[in-house]
């Protein structure tokens, strides 16, 4: 999320943006009700003080006359300050509706406008809208972001179809079938999301899945192999099949990354990968993992990234040189959050700089929810809307929430 971004949400935090427009409206509405039973009452008591003081005057003897004109002057000198007080007021009044009004309403629109028409640029489909304003004024903008999503999803189905037809399409088609994966599997106790965005067409050289085991455990997978296309797929292939026996048949995340090491055996191109692979157990209340080389995931203890664990690598990649690979644990606690990713995530900002930790895990706090799907979703927008070269890599984004 861009510094921009950030200014805007704590700006709006600062106006105080929880209250509704209906009521901030109808405090408007009673303010200005008692302002004007205020300034009523006021000029009634300044009308009746006159009443009486000139009844006063007219009952006056001769010599009592000049006090009580004298008195009369007064009160109306009163009753002059009491309407211009009331007309000082009432302008005020009129004066701060405008302003809040503006504040509240026109100013919101007029900056969603903004942000609309910079997005219907070309080229710009990936700037994030920033909802502002009371919540009604705010949904709306959340609504605009969610369609400016579903079009950019739309945008990149449609360029992957392109692409693909230059592939060789029956093939392709077959693995792309094989490697299919449920975005939101069902898991026990867990809540999962994730999406994989080729870099071109439409077949990955990443891929990640959820394999339920057994006692209500479930094996968290996230594979990265070196290149795109059908070869990178028939690699994908062998390597989560023989992963997915290892790890069925009773052996730890990091005894399933040695036996997909010994899959590269008899690759004669030199073809490598790095994977990631995290057992969920909810009854233990622990995750344990091994880590070929892949980008450290995050568990955020309750969704908390400031107090996140890294799952650092604990091994080198999967090649034909093997090797061997240690499993680590932690607890994995009710409302924890565990993020894994493929480099494509991080190595979208530009050619020159990666995104760094800081960058992502500013990202990361600056979305105010942790349901899988959108805090997912909302992370890939943020990361895209300040990366000129998008498509560098095939890019996954996998988030796993302990269900409470």
């Amino acid at each position: 999320m861009d510094e921009r971004t950030v200014a805007q949400r704590e700006e709006h935090q600062r106006l105080g943006g929880g209250l509704s427009l209906r009521t901030r409206m109808a405090l408007l509405g009673l303010v200005a009700l008692v302002a004007l039973v205020v300034i009523g009452v006021l000029v009634r008591l300044a009308y009746v003080d006159v009443a009486t003081t000139t009844k006063a005057v007219q009952n006056a003897t001769l010599d009592q006359r000049d006090a009580a004109i004298e008195g009369l002057a007064g009160v109306a000198r009163r009753m002059a300050v009491a309407l211009t007080v009331a007309g000082v007021a009432a302008l005020a009044l009129v004066a701060s509706s405008f302003v809040l009004l503006r504040r509240w309403i026109l100013a919101p629109l007029d900056e969603l406008r903004r942000q609309l028409r910079g997005v219907a640029r070309e080229g710009h489909r990936e700037q994030v809208i920033v909802p502002t304003g009371p919540p009604e004024l705010r949904a709306v903008g959340a609504d605009a972001e969610s369609m400016r999503r579903a079009l950019l999803a739309e945008a990149d189905h449609a360029r992957a179809a392109d692409e693909g037809l230059e592939q060789e399409s029956p093939v392709v088609a077959a693995i792309r079938a094989d490697l299919a994966v449920d975005s939101d599997p069902i898991a026990a106790g867990l809540e999962v999301h994730g999406r994989v965005e080729a870099a071109h067409g439409v077949l990955a050289g990443d891929w990640w899945g959820a394999l339920p085991l057994e006692g209500g455990r479930t094996a968290l997978l996230i594979v990265d192999v070196a290149g795109h296309g059908e070869l990178a797929g028939l690699v994908l292939q062998r390597l989560r099949s023989v992963m997915t026996v290892a790890l069925r048949s009773g052996f730890d995340a990091g005894t399933a990354l040695t036996r997909g090491a010994v899959s590269f055996s008899d690759a004669a191109d030199g073809r490598f990968a790095t994977a990631l692979v995290a057992v969920v157990d909810p009854a233990a209340g622990t995750v344990a993992w091994a880590n070929a080389g892949h980008p450290a995931g995050w568990l955020l203890p309750g969704g908390d990234c400031a107090r996140r664990t890294t799952l650092a690598p604990t091994g080198p990649l999967l090649s034909a040189l093997g090797g061997t690979w240690a499993t680590e644990s932690v607890p994995f606690t009710p409302d924890d959050v565990l993020l894994v990713w493929s480099d494509g995530l991080v190595e979208a900002r530009d050619a020159e700089r990666e995104m760094s930790e800081a960058d992502l895990a500013r990202i990361v706090t600056g979305i105010d929810t942790r349901e899988p799907r959108e805090l997912v979703a909302r992370m890939l927008a943020d990361v895209r809307a300040q990366s000129p070269d998008w498509r560098r890599d095939d890019v996954t984004l996998v988030a796993l929430r302990r269900v409470p």
